[in-house]
């Protein structure tokens, strides 16, 4: 006897501006029973990468990767001021989130139904395709200013 072919999850993008809600959104998601990814997690977890830490020190130096640890906020300084900047770390990190995000959905469990993927720059970044269907979080800007300013974001 045969076994049935394994089934293909449908796979959602999940996007939105910054504090519209997407981690709330994917947490329901998640309460509801779908398989979550998040890529702003995915990001903060390269950022502990000994990989990615000596490509940071070798183009920031000392002060953005003090004792082998990515100073986060040092880096956003740097990036958010300059574009040439955060085009070039967009360049190391987005391929790893991409071959992370990847292992990720070939590795759901048989029998997951729903999947669901968090990317901030989901149309920014043509990953459009990538996905059954995209989820846009939106919220008025006043809220969102007020949830950016809240967490130090904004």
């Amino acid at each position: 006897m045969q076994a049935p072919p394994k089934t293909r999850p449908a796979v959602i993008g999940l996007t939105g501006a910054i504090a519209a809600g997407k981690s709330s959104a994917l947490g329901a998601l998640e309460r509801l029973g779908a398989r979550t990814l998040s890529s702003d997690e995915t990001v903060h977890e390269l950022l502990t990468d000994p990989e990615v830490a000596a490509i940071l020190h070798e183009r920031w130096g000392e002060g953005a990767v003090p004792d082998g640890e990515v100073d986060r906020r040092r880096i956003g300084s740097i990036v958010f001021s300059d574009p040439a900047e955060l085009a070039w770390l967009e360049g190391v990190l987005h391929p790893r989130v991409g071959e992370r995000t990847q292992r990720w959905r070939s590795e759901l469990p048989a029998g997951t139904e729903l999947a669901v993927v968090e990317v901030p720059l989901l149309f920014e970044a043509g990953l459009e395709s990538s996905f059954d269907a995209t989820l846009v979080i939106a919220a008025s800007d006043e809220l969102r200013a007020e949830r950016a300013g809240a967490r130090g974001t904004g």
